[in-house]
């Protein structure tokens, strides 16, 4: 056994790292988008397949849950700043509603 996990490190040593950084990131995306689908959120499988692309691709040189700390901030600052805009649109629009419906008549 021990001679077929030294196999394996030595073929892993062999490829080149672009190649296994792609076989991580596959692989990261097949459990997340998996996980969703086992959890009965299939239309959030898509944005979760996006999110873990993004975090993958873009290189950290701080330690993971530095990285983590700092993606959750920049997500909720998202969040954030869409239901902000949602709200102001909502009000927008009903505000101008109101106005043309009151209009000269």
């Amino acid at each position: 056994m021990t001679e077929r996990g030294a196999d394996a490190g030595e073929a892993r040593s062999r490829t080149p790292s672009w190649l296994s950084a792609i076989h991580h990131g596959v692989s990261a995306i097949l459990v997340a988008v998996g996980l969703c689908y086992l959890l009965r959120l299939e239309s959030a499988a898509r944005l979760c397949a996006v999110s873990v692309t993004v975090i993958t691709l873009v290189p950290r040189l701080e330690a993971a849950h530095l990285v983590a700390f700092h993606r959750f901030l920049e997500v909720s600052y998202g969040v954030t700043c869409a239901l902000a805009y949602t709200v102001a649109s909502g009000v927008l629009r009903a505000r101008w509603r109101r106005v043309t419906s009151d209009g000269p008549g």
